[in-house]
């Protein structure tokens, strides 16, 4: 199933929560590139949407690995945790497996 993305988030304008939702699905995980705009508005909007989201740290790219590490950062221990996590893809595996 492709939903090709319209702006920065993955949500904008797409069918995206519609089709996540008939899915069953409530757990975003989120990986890209410009990790301070994409990547970050579309676990944003996630929230928005009643989905916990998951950035993929290591799965995430920017102009700089310093502007990739403090954009991250800024978000690793949030209050929003456990809606909002930020972790490596092994993390993440061992954790779904």
């Amino acid at each position: 199933m492709i939903l090709p993305k319209r702006r920065f988030s993955a949500f904008f304008k797409t069918d995206l929560d519609q089709t996540l939702r008939t899915l069953g699905i409530d757990t975003i995980v989120v990986t890209g590139i410009t990790t301070e705009f994409c990547v970050l508005m579309t676990a944003f909007e996630g929230l928005c949407h009643d989905f916990s989201a998951i950035i993929l740290e290591n799965c995430t790219a920017s102009r700089s690995k310093e502007l990739r590490n403090g954009c991250l950062n800024l978000y690793r221990e949030n209050v929003l945790d456990p809606l909002l996590r930020i972790m490596t893809l092994d993390e993440f595996l061992k954790e779904v497996s």
